[in-house]
């Protein structure tokens, strides 16, 4: 999968054309009399749409280690292929909600990048320490310590090549769709998600539980 740093600048374009985080701080004085100290209505906005982004990030991050424990350990009642699946079910999902979310209405943008990110959360809460678990069982006690290895490194530098091919999408289709970037990028990105998912329930072999 791609950086997740693509998701916040999806957001930030999303927020960015329809001027609802904007609009959303208008209506409430408190929030407007906050920002209004900051120069003219336009740095403001600026300040405003840039503050929503790490506000949404630290959001994820709580509800991602909230669910991580719980979600990893249900892996342990229902095996760790049918973990790892619906986690990437979720994923799938979230990247197609987000390839849609620029043509949402701005009332409800909000609230969707909120939800988005909570189910993107419970993605990582499914699969983070269940795909580490599913590694442990596939290997001989002795050689785990290379089976860690060898899936560190394969996460690891997968991220790079997905993530430009991922920025590449996006700017080669805005350029030649303006507006419709990110929906070819992220549907991309579901569809790759989505393959992988079919690919590895039939591929894999994971012991009962």
């Amino acid at each position: 999968n791609s950086s997740d740093a693509f998701l916040l600048y999806r957001v930030n374009e999303a927020i960015r054309k329809s001027g609802a985080v904007v609009e959303f701080v208008r209506e409430h004085i408190i929030l407007e009399n906050m920002v209004s100290i900051f120069g003219n209505t336009e740095k403001q906005a600026e300040l405003i749409n840039i503050l929503f982004l790490p506000i949404v990030w630290g959001f994820f991050h709580i509800i991602k280690a909230f669910f991580s424990t719980p979600l990893s350990a249900l892996s342990d009642k229902i095996g760790r292929k049918v973990t790892i699946i619906f986690g990437w079910t979720i994923y799938t999902s979230v990247y197609v909600s987000f390839a849609l979310i620029v043509f949402l209405p701005s009332h409800i943008q909000i609230p969707v990048t909120f939800v988005l990110f909570t189910i993107y959360a419970l993605f990582y809460a499914f699969t983070e320490g269940t795909e580490k678990a599913l590694v442990a069982d596939m290997v001989p006690e002795e050689k785990r310590g290379t089976a860690f290895g060898m899936y560190n490194l394969a996460t690891g530098v997968s991220t790079l090549p997905a993530s430009i091919i991922f920025g590449f999408l996006y700017t080669y289709f805005e350029q030649q769709f303006p507006g419709y970037g990110g929906t070819f990028a992220f549907g991309f990105g579901g569809s790759i998600a989505l393959l992988s998912m079919i690919l590895f329930s039939f591929l894999v072999k994971a012991k009962n539980r």
